[in-house]
């Protein structure tokens, strides 16, 4: 088994990461993989370097686990709190470990920080729901300017006089 440490990356499996990057990774558990190599830091800059963004989210998942040793019991807690970390984010990196060991068994704390690898930073809407927005604004307008049109000419709507 992997020895798990603080600041290790895993992804999800089926991540699409920037053409000709392809890192060493190992295989965890449920559908997560150790990146063997460089850190969240050394991952945002090839991320960038490709036009897309590294995303941090505030949410920290964290959740505990049970073990004879104490790379059982982090493992335990890691694919425990990776089952805490919902889609988009697709990326994360350990962010502390806590173990506590008793005489007949160990205790683990794993909390991670989720990233999103977002590949198009300035296409966040996608186009058709942009061009609907877009209609419906247009739209909106039209309607108001008709409608203030019809209030100002009402003259129940009229401004009162002094």
């Amino acid at each position: 088994m992997r020895r798990i440490a603080e600041h290790a990356m895993l992804l999800r499996d089926r991540t699409r990461l920037p053409d000709g990057f392809t890192p060493a990774t190992e295989e965890f558990q449920e559908g997560w993989t150790f990146v063997r190599s460089g850190g969240a830091h050394r991952l945002g800059k090839k991320i960038r370097a490709d036009g897309g963004l590294l995303l941090s989210s505030v949410a920290r998942p964290s959740h505990g686990g049970t073990g004879k040793t104490q790379e059982a019991a982090i493992a335990s807690a890691l694919r425990l709190a990776l089952r805490r970390v919902n889609n988009p984010l697709n990326v994360v990196q350990i962010g502390q470990i806590q173990v506590t060991t008793y005489p007949w068994f160990v205790v683990a704390r794993v909390v991670l920080c989720p990233y999103q690898i977002q590949q198009r930073p300035l296409s966040l809407v996608r186009d058709e729901e942009l061009e609907l927005s877009m209609l419906f604004a247009a739209e909106l307008a039209a309607v108001t300017s008709n409608l203030v049109a019809q209030a100002s000419l009402s003259p129940e709507f009229s401004a009162p006089v002094d």
